[in-house]
């Protein structure tokens, strides 16, 4: 089973309802660096954060296998004043790239983390010589597709009840490099 094929059912994007009601000083960049992998002195506090921004997170293992190299994946590790703030993974088999999971803080969210990891993965992936990213994202999730549409995905399908806690289906899309 490949990389892509093996996670594919464990995928989730953040999400955060306020952010289309968030006031304008809300969305004040954050100082932030972003570095490639995960360390494992960050593997609680990133845990931490996906508890925070999803219904159905992944386990601190899968973390932990992460930082450990136990996992082929590309990592993403945003920090804020020096703490986690958020992440992402990506998966590449070939040309292609599939997007696993991208999350921001609470505190961290309209401050332009996500967009810096987005900004990152797509370096990645284009380094790599992948012409095609995908992603899958909850339908109600309106602000990650904002951002992804903002970076040039485009919705190519459904995954009927993909997601669970709630059931949802998820909507696929893709961006040609």
């Amino acid at each position: 089973m490949s990389p892509i094929s093996e996670a594919m059912s464990d995928m989730h994007i953040s999400e955060d309802e306020n952010l289309l009601n968030a006031p304008d000083d809300a969305a004040i960049m954050c100082k932030t660096e972003i570095r490639a992998g995960l360390d494992r002195s960050d593997v609680r506090r990133i845990s931490e954060i996906e508890r925070l921004s999803f219904t159905d997170p992944w386990l601190e293992i899968s973390f932990e296998d992460i930082a450990e190299g136990k996992k082929d994946c590309i990592f993403i590790t945003a920090y804020s004043d020096g703490e986690p703030s958020g992440f992402g993974c990506m998966y590449t088999v070939l040309d292609e790239a599939h997007i696993m999971n991208i999350a921001a803080a609470p505190d961290c969210r309209r401050r332009g983390v996500a967009s810096m990891i987005m900004d990152a993965l797509i370096s990645d992936a284009i380094s790599k010589g992948v012409s095609v990213m995908m992603l899958e994202v909850r339908e109600s999730n309106r602000a990650a597709i904002g951002l992804y549409k903002k970076y040039g995905f485009e919705e190519v399908g459904v995954r009927k009840n993909y997601y669970r806690k709630p059931t949802e289906n998820a909507i696929l899309m893709n961006k040609n490099l």
